[in-house]
């Protein structure tokens, strides 16, 4: 293949349905926009299913956190995906009777996820239109040739800031970060078909808030928008006003780090790691 540095060079690889499929490890509205407005038209999207639970002081750094996270959020979807067969060898069928019903349901899961309401089915079918919902048991037809998984975290002195709890929760967080610089971190995990072994990498964004008051802190609570996000703001919604500047990537700080993803890629396309039909 031809050198290219962006996905925008690569032409219809991954818009021509018989051609290569992506499968994003999140149903993050965010992250599913993200991977449209790069050029991914073949896209499946499946929830992880990864319970986050890990235990945060087990780790040197929140890098190394973070890179946990977005690890087993997609070997957990390759698992089920691509090897399982290997892992039903035992089975006593209940993951074949689960997939018969994650397909019949499909077309009403399928719809606007900023929403999360249900769209007109059609759009289901048109895979260069929408992407394709789909479950762990669900039937991929074809199979994704990659799988990418992502975490985000804010940390701010070191402590690791997840999405909060609860309107209480969101309000201590927003405090700390007012007046103060925080980081974001984005772990990118790209398993190439049939592998377990990802190409791994994390992008930082500096975050520069400003002096917040409580009473529009709590305006804000009183929307919905804080408490589905790393750090309980929105860098592209209301959230952006709080924002003195930011030092790095912007879209990293959205879940995920587009330059960087594009350009990986793009040169697993042209070294022949991702296969193509």
């Amino acid at each position: 293949m031809e050198q290219h540095s962006h996905i925008i060079g690569l032409g219809d690889i991954l818009s021509d349905a018989k051609k290569c499929w992506v499968l994003l490890a999140s149903k993050s509205p965010r992250r599913i926009e993200l991977m449209k407005l790069m050029g991914v038209s073949n896209l499946y999207v499946c929830e992880s299913g990864f319970e986050e639970n890990l235990d945060k002081k087990q780790f040197a750094s929140a890098e190394h956190y973070v890179k946990e996270n977005a690890l087993q959020k997609g070997l957990n979807v390759a698992n089920h995906v691509w090897f399982r067969d290997q892992a039903n060898t035992n089975s006593d069928g209940n993951s074949k009777e689960a997939e018969q019903k994650t397909n019949t349901q499909q077309g009403s899961n399928c719809g606007d996820l900023s929403k999360g309401q249900p769209d007109n089915e059609q759009h289901c079918t048109d895979a260069t239109k929408k992407p394709q919902v789909k479950s762990l048991h669900s039937t991929y037809d074809p199979m994704p040739n990659a799988i990418i998984s992502c975490d985000t975290i804010v940390t701010l002195n070191d402590e690791i800031i997840e999405k909060p709890l609860n309107k209480e929760h969101a309000l201590e967080i927003l405090k700390k970060l007012s007046s103060n610089v925080h980081c974001v971190y984005t772990a990118v995990c790209i398993f190439l078909y049939k592998t377990k072994v990802p190409i791994t990498f994390i992008e930082k964004t500096d975050v520069h808030f400003d002096n917040l008051l409580e009473k529009d802190i709590l305006a804000y609570l009183n929307s919905s928008e804080p408490y589905d996000k790393a750090g309980a703001y929105s860098i592209q919604g209301v959230g952006c006003q709080f924002i003195k500047k930011i030092n790095g990537c912007y879209y990293n700080v959205m879940g995920l780090p587009i330059n960087k993803l594009s350009r990986t890629l793009t040169q697993l396309f042209v070294q022949g790691k991702i296969s193509v039909s």
